[in-house]
Order: structure tokens, then C-alpha cells, then sequence
């Protein structure tokens, strides 16, 4: 007795994409950013903190220069790069020439009243220390004596002078004015001294504690 064959099954393939004319459908990737392009433009354009700014500036334009080259980067990114670097550089130099002048300025300052600064220091210090000769020695000849003495006994408990530091200083060829504050041993006072330049020796003219 003969047994009948097993039925037939048709074979079977994966399964396929639909395919287009030209074959089959492969979505296109993403589109990538060029943030360090971006962002390189915006912190060229604001530049409110000093070489850090501009710094960052730089680094990132470089950083979206290179990105730019990948195909896949949506515009580029290239122009803001470059502008955003241009910018960084405009940016760190001219923060280093303000600062070069602002400090040469300052220096220049603290030289040209380096002296009529040294006088006033030296009448305060004196006379915290009891020592109105050497006081007088400091003042121009048209100050009193009894005036001074009068200061400096006014001036003991206050003790002996710690610091000095100007908040105002108006300075000429011929004199000037210092204001500022003081601090004794035993009390703070804001000063007013005005100085004169007599035989090219500078001296003090008045002396306030207020």
C-alpha cells in the first residue's frame, strides 16, 4: 500500500521594502547643527566678560570650521564660523591694548603722586606717634605749630596709624588735594589733606579728620 506524498509548501523569501524606481527607500539621515559655528558668532558679537569671550569665540570657530566639512551639517556653518573668529581675535586684542593703556595710566598716576602721597603719610604717621617736630618738618612753613599740637593731642586716643588709603587724589605740578580714610588703633576717620610744592620739596598745607 503506498502512502501519498506530504503536500507541497511554497517557499519562502524575507521580506522586501517597496522599492521606487530606483530601487529600494532608504530614508536620508538627519540633519546635523553647526552649534559651534553658532554659538562662536554669538559670543564674538558679546564680549562683556574680557578675553574669556573672545577666547571662547575662537576655540569654537575652529570647532565649527571643522564640523562644517561633514556633508551632513545643515548649512555649513562655515560664514559664522569664520566671522565668529575674526571677531574673538578683534575682541582679545583690543581687550589687551585697553588693559596695556589702562595700566600704564595708572602706574603713571601712582608715580606722579607717589611723593605728595609719601608727605601726607609721613605728617598722619608723625603725629599718631607724638612727634610734632618731625611733623612740622613735613609741613609747609605757613602751617602753626599750636594748630598742629593741638591736632595731635586731639589725635592720641585714637592710637597709632595702621593704614592709609586714598579714595580721591587731585594732583597738579604746583599741589593738590587727598582725600581718603585712615584707620588708627582705636578709630577710623576719612581725611582731607591738601599739599603744596615748595623748593621742589612737597608739604603739607592743611591736615582735617572728619
Amino acid at each position: 500500500m503506498s502512502q501519498a506524498p506530504p503536500p507541497a509548501y511554497p517557499p519562502q523569501y524575507p521580506p522586501t521594502t517597496p522599492s521606487g524606481p530606483g530601487g529600494p527607500y532608504n530614508p536620508p539621515p538627519p540633519a546635523k547643527n553647526n552649534l559651534s559655528a553658532l554659538f562662536s558668532l554669538i559670543f564674538g558679537l558679546f564680549q562683556c566678560i574680557p578675553f574669556l569671550m573672545g577666547l571662547l569665540a575662537v576655540i569654537l570657530g575652529f570647532m565649527g570650521l571643522r564640523r562644517a566639512r561633514d556633508p551632513q551639517v545643515a548649512g555649513g556653518g562655515r560664514g559664522l564660523a569664520v566671522v565668529g573668529i575674526i571677531l574673538g581675535f578683534i575682541g582679545l586684542i583690543g581687550w589687551t591694548v585697553f588693559f596695556a593703556f589702562g595700566g600704564l595710566a595708572l602706574w603713571t598716576a601712582a608715580k606722579v603722586t607717589e611723593k605728595p602721597r609719601a608727605a601726607a603719610r609721613q605728617v598722619v604717621q608723625d603725629l599718631s606717634d607724638g612727634n610734632l617736630t618731625a611733623a612740622m618738618s613735613v609741613c609747609s612753613s605757613r602751617m602753626d605749630k599750636e594748630d598742629m599740637a593741638q591736632l595731635m593731642r586731639t589725635m592720641k586716643p585714637w592710637g597709632t596709624l595702621k593704614d592709609m588709603t586714598n579714595t580721591s587724589i587731585s594732583i597738579d605740578t604746583d599741589g593738590g588735594v587727598l582725600k581718603g580714610k585712615a584707620t588708627f588703633a582705636n578709630a577710623t576717620k576719612n581725611y582731607e589733606i591738601h599739599v603744596d610744592l615748595e623748593s621742589d620739596q612737597w608739604k603739607v598745607m592743611s591736615l582735617e579728620f572728619k
